[in-house]
């Protein structure tokens, strides 16, 4: 199974061209440094992202895999590709 830090994650901008992508705890405290970003906020913002785009469209595979015929192919491939 593939393995990832679980969201919700957060951006913290040191500088323009300086900008960290971090798991915090319930409490506030930093657990890890996801990523440091060199180039550009819009990119920042999509890696911050990741967790939840990647929950979203397993629920879509998910979806198409009870109700499309081709459904099953899709959800095997995700998963594949998923390595879970």
């Amino acid at each position: 199974m593939s393995k990832h830090t679980p969201g919700p994650w957060a951006i913290y901008v040191n500088a323009p061209s300086d900008i960290v992508i971090r798991k915090m705890s319930k409490d506030g405290y930093e657990l890890c440094s996801i990523a440091r970003v060199s180039s550009g906020y819009a990119n920042t913002r999509l890696i911050a992202a990741a967790p939840e785009l990647l929950e979203a469209l397993t629920d879509c595979v998910e979806h198409m895999h009870w109700t499309q015929p081709q459904g099953e192919a899709a959800w095997d491939n995700l998963m594949l590709t998923m390595r879970i």
